[in-house]
């Protein structure tokens, strides 16, 4: 039986690039994500600066006090637009997020790594990447 990581890494040879339509990302995340961790993936749907957001993480790895202080409660607090393309990635790094490690991906391969590692991926509608924070609240080995 195939492991939950090598089965992303199946899909993710014919998506190598994150198209930049939120819905079709959201559904190729879960799809790669399916099986025995399908109760634990987490899709937070929002909204930030008119721009529809999607967090995706794993129950139980990420710190939910962490999410809810530093990624959602500024992203629902933005009211301006964000500008488009890849310049709302950079918009919501640079004066959104209150997290100190965030990094621009661009291969869905990416996003579910770093699913799998705790991180929390934020999709960005109309965006050619996603943001991997790091939002892990394990004992790290």
């Amino acid at each position: 039986m195939r492991s939950p990581a090598q089965s992303a890494a199946a899909t993710w040879m014919r998506y190598s690039a994150a198209p930049a339509r939120l819905d079709e990302n959201r559904a190729l995340l879960q799809d790669a994500l399916n099986g025995n961790l399908s109760a634990d993936v987490v899709q937070r749907p929002l909204t930030s600066g008119g721009v529809r957001l999607c967090l995706v993480f794993l129950d139980g790895m990420a710190g939910r006090g962490d999410i809810d202080r530093f990624i959602l409660e500024p992203c629902q607090r933005r009211v301006s637009p964000l500008p488009e393309g890849e310049a709302r990635a950079d918009e919501l790094t640079e004066s959104v997020l209150c997290v100190d490690d965030a990094e621009k991906i661009a291969l869905l391969g990416e996003a579910v790594e770093a699913i799998l590692d705790g991180k929390s991926v934020m999709l960005i509608d109309g965006c050619p990447c996603a943001l991997a924070l790091e939002t892990r609240a394990y004992e790290k080995r």
